[in-house]
């Protein structure tokens, strides 16, 4: 669980920097919708025992690693196809594994999800 929320906070450092107020916006709500849906899947792979090994966590860090590398080198084009090759290859292993249950901001689940990627400040879970 830690390991995810490290990473959702890697996701967030992200879009904190994106320049433009607008697009900062919409798309931080779009990672936060994104995070629950994140979050609920740990929980539940958690209980399961199935969550994610070491290897795959310390796969993700890298890339996390990488991405942020190219940004710093100034190489948008390549931090934005490591950045898009890491969403596709997160969301099916997300989706595959959570036996496609997709969490909608309206549960109780997301709620909570969203609830603790924000510290849990009430006011954002709605």
């Amino acid at each position: 669980m830690a390991f995810t929320r490290a990473a959702r906070e890697f996701h967030d450092l992200l879009v904190a920097f994106t320049p433009n107020v607008t697009i900062r916006h919409v798309v931080g709500s779009l990672v936060t919708l994104w995070s629950a849906q994140e979050q609920a899947w740990a929980e539940a792979m958690t209980r399961r025992g199935e969550y994610p090994c070491a290897d795959e966590a310390a796969h993700a860090a890298s890339v996390h690693r990488r991405i942020a590398g190219e940004i710093a080198a100034g190489q948008a084009d390549e931090a934005e196809r490591m950045a898009r090759a890491h969403l596709a290859a997160t969301q099916a292993l997300v989706l595959e594994r959570f036996d496609d249950a997709v969490v909608t901001v309206s549960s109780e689940q997301a709620r909570r999800a969203i609830q603790s990627s924000r510290g849990g400040h009430p006011g954002w879970a709605g």
